[in-house]
């Protein structure tokens, strides 16, 4: 659900293999547009690589 001054402006459900190939794009164009120096620098930690490389594997085990 998203609420806006105080109004839900939208609500729906995701299946979650979408959900887990949407935070996988994301993760990859995250680290395509930065690298990892640059996240550090952004962000002030370092990239999280293990949990971006635990998505592929389930997504390459499981394909959705």
């Amino acid at each position: 659900m998203t609420w806006e001054d105080g109004r839900l402006v939208w609500a729906g459900v995701v299946l979650l293999s979408a959900y887990v190939k949407s935070v996988q794009r994301a993760g990859r164009a995250v680290l395509e547009t930065w690298g990892d120096e640059g996240y550090l620098a952004q962000w002030g930690m370092p990239f999280p690589m293990a949990r971006l490389e635990t998505l592929d594997q389930v997504l390459e085990s499981r394909p959705m």
